[in-house]
């Protein structure tokens, strides 16, 4: 064989090796599997009936252990019947919306709220909603014309 041909050999075994290797990297071969430990989901005793605990005896319920957190605030379920939604605002991050949000709120229109659209891509604020076109339009032209905006009404699909 000439020496070009040792080279060639060498170059393919070498691609050969990085091949392997990158597989084991990715598969992750070379380590071990962790596998978690199967145990009962419920401790049976061995002594029988006799060694269950009797049933006035005091369990402790899981509210004297942890700490609760105080409530949050309940976010406002939307009326189904109201189909019509005035939308002032669309932007790609929620941090635009939530601005442009606390601008209207300011403006004097208090049932702002943010709303997502295709598949939480686009943030939108929405000015309100209603449940019929005509309030919906109108509160839209309003809007537009008292605060120079490009608010639209969206009609919610009917599920």
């Amino acid at each position: 064989m000439s020496r070009i041909d040792y080279i060639t050999v060498a170059l393919v075994a070498l691609c050969l090796g990085a091949l392997i290797f990158l597989l084991l990297k990715v598969a992750r071969i070379d380590e071990k599997a962790d596998i978690p430990s199967v145990r009962p989901a419920i401790e049976v005793p061995t002594g029988g009936i006799d060694s269950l605990p009797a049933a006035d005896t005091a369990v402790p319920r899981r509210s004297d252990s942890v700490a609760l957190s105080p409530p949050k605030a309940a976010v406002p379920v939307p009326d189904a019947t109201k189909r019509y939604l005035v939308v002032a605002a669309s932007f790609p991050e929620e941090a635009l919306a939530q601005r442009e949000l606390d601008r209207l709120v300011n403006l004097g229109y208090e049932d702002c709220e943010i709303g997502y659209f295709n598949q939480r891509k686009i943030v939108s604020v929405i000015a309100g909603r209603f449940a019929d076109y005509e309030r919906a339009s109108a509160v839209a032209e309003k809007m537009n014309q008292a605060h120079q905006l490009k608010a639209y009404v969206h009609e919610k699909r009917v599920q």
